[in-house]
């Protein structure tokens, strides 16, 4: 399986879409910059990416969790860091772009190739922030 980045940013806006829509819904103090919003967004993005292609990735750190697709970083809560950056952020995928333009995808700690280990890895995350289940079905079946 393979995607392009067409298929890519567009996947990635209808997800951000639906995010922005639950999270208006949801929250009393709402943001269009989605803060706190990184791994649920991130973890919707990975399951509906998986559908087209199997080299998708959650990365994480200790600060935001964000996907690699193909080779590209794609994040579409970026604007939580910057609200000038584009709302669905997608840069081919280097080293040198990681470490020397971005600040905040330093330092990847985890990859995560599956989703189960990835909600292990959320357990000391705020709750509120953690993709459950019942947060994800919700937001994809609205």
């Amino acid at each position: 399986m393979f995607t392009n980045m067409e298929n890519i940013k567009q996947i990635s806006c209808e997800v951000r879409n639906r995010v922005l829509q639950y999270s208006k819904a949801k929250n009393k103090m709402y943001f269009d910059d989605l803060i706190g919003f990184c791994a649920i967004s991130s973890a919707i993005l990975f399951k509906e990416l998986k559908k087209t292609t199997d080299s998708v990735l959650i990365l994480a750190n200790h600060d935001h969790v964000f996907i690699k697709c193909e080779q590209y970083i794609v994040d579409i809560t970026i604007t939580q860091f910057d609200s000038s950056k584009e709302k669905v952020f997608i840069k081919h995928f280097t080293d040198y772009y990681l470490q020397e333009n971005v600040p905040y995808y330093h330092k990847i700690e985890k990859k995560f190739d599956n989703f189960i280990s990835f909600i292990k890895f959320m357990k000391y995350w705020p709750n509120d922030q953690i993709p459950h289940d019942h947060v994800i079905k919700e937001i994809l079946h609205n």
